[in-house]
């Protein structure tokens, strides 16, 4: 290895240079993503140093949850009257708790916001690039990926989606060194986190109880591992139904208020066409209508491309390609089962994890180049109260 690759042999040099080869590279992913932001609110009138900027629609609900609890009551007439439930008991705890909690070292709920999403964010990045990619040039592309993932500005935004990321893929981590309580432990914090963190549960579990054959070990350690973590995992969402008991008297709080929206069952399929399916037959042109199914037709694709390797070649991929299709499969398919009412561009953005399925730098490159694309269009739809 040449010299100028090579770390200093000692002292203080080689400590500065082992913290900035592990921290630099998802520092600038970091702010290549949030300039492209700071872009889309200049770009939507918006002014992206204000931290009101960062705050659209459930927003709201979680700066109320952060200040005064959770409520529930009756609905008024614009919301189908006193049979539906409101308030803002239809989000979890975790992310609002968190507000709270540094709301009280002096920052406005607002700026306490921002700044979780921001460190969350970044942590994220950081545990992808020196827990994942193992600070290896050539996967930079992917690390570019994860920043730029379709749907990132809910990362960005006072939103819970990077404390779920952040905290679901330490469990892969804590996972895959055979860590179960811990990674149990981070499970339950992403599902306490977010309504979609207990599909984790699944995850975990099925990544060990899946493994072909004996190739990782016996079977009985491998089930107890994934019971322990699902278990876990399950616990952080009962965590959440008891701080509903606790607060609204409900323990089916979530439930109740969700019920409004109509959220059932359906036919992935025709969901997908409903939002897709306007793009093919020319029933929608202007970038604002276009520019979210864009992004759906294009995770589409990813999720199919980057799960169909894995799927194929089951007996021969580790537990960490298992984990990351599965996890694919789970958080792309129940937005889609769970039918229209679902804000699918928010619910692609929890796929970020499937960036270490780009097994190339080509591969990760293509896809970094196709989502890059699009930071610019949804930020502006975000910060122009479009996107929900």
């Amino acid at each position: 290895m040449s010299s100028d690759t090579q770390p200093p042999s000692s002292g203080r040099p080689a400590f500065l240079f082992r913290w900035a080869r592990a921290l630099l590279p998802p520092f600038a992913a970091f702010v290549l993503a949030r300039g492209l932001l700071f872009l889309a609110a200049f770009k939507a009138g918006q002014v992206p140093w204000r931290a009101d900027a960062w705050v659209r629609w459930d927003s709201g609900h979680y700066l109320s949850i952060a200040a005064n609890g959770f409520i529930l009551h009756p609905c008024g007439p614009d919301y189908g009257g006193p049979s539906n439930w409101c308030g803002n008991a239809g989000w979890m705890p975790g992310y609002p708790r968190l507000i709270g909690l540094l709301s009280h070292t002096g920052l406005v709920p607002e700026q306490a916001g921002v700044l979780s999403s921001a460190l969350f964010t970044l942590g994220l990045l950081v545990l992808l690039w020196t827990g994942f990619l193992g600070q290896r040039t050539q996967t930079l592309p992917v690390l570019g990926l994860a920043a730029l993932f379709p749907g990132q500005v809910y990362q960005h935004a006072v939103f819970p989606i990077s404390m779920c990321l952040f905290f679901s893929l330490l469990c892969l981590f804590f996972q895959e060194r055979r860590r179960p309580v811990l990674a149990g432990l981070a499970g339950g914090v992403a599902a306490f986190s977010y309504t979609t963190g207990f599909l984790l549960a699944p995850v975990v579990l099925g990544a060990e109880l899946l493994a072909p054959g004996r190739s990782e070990g016996p079977a009985g350690p491998r089930v107890r591992r994934g019971v322990v973590m699902a278990l876990g995992v399950m616990l952080g969402f009962v965590a959440a139904l008891a701080v509903f008991q606790v607060q609204t008297g409900a323990w089916n709080a979530l439930f109740l208020s969700q019920a409004k929206y109509g959220h059932g069952l359906g036919n992935p399929l025709e969901t997908l066409d409903a939002v897709v399916g306007p793009l093919f037959r020319g029933e929608s042109r202007h970038w604002k209508n276009a520019s979210p199914r864009v992004q759906t037709l294009l995770v589409a694709l990813l999720v199919l491309v980057l799960v169909a390797r894995p799927l194929s070649r089951w007996r021969e991929v580790g537990p960490r390609e298992r984990w990351l299709a599965l996890y694919g499969l789970a958080f792309w398919l129940f937005p889609l089962v769970m039918g229209r009412g679902v804000s699918l561009y928010r619910a692609e953005s929890l796929l970020v994890p499937l960036a270490l399925l780009a097994w190339r730098p080509a591969v990760a490159g293509t896809w970094l180049v196709l989502a890059a694309a699009l930071v610019v269009p949804m930020g502006r739809l975000f910060f122009l109260s479009i996107l929900v």
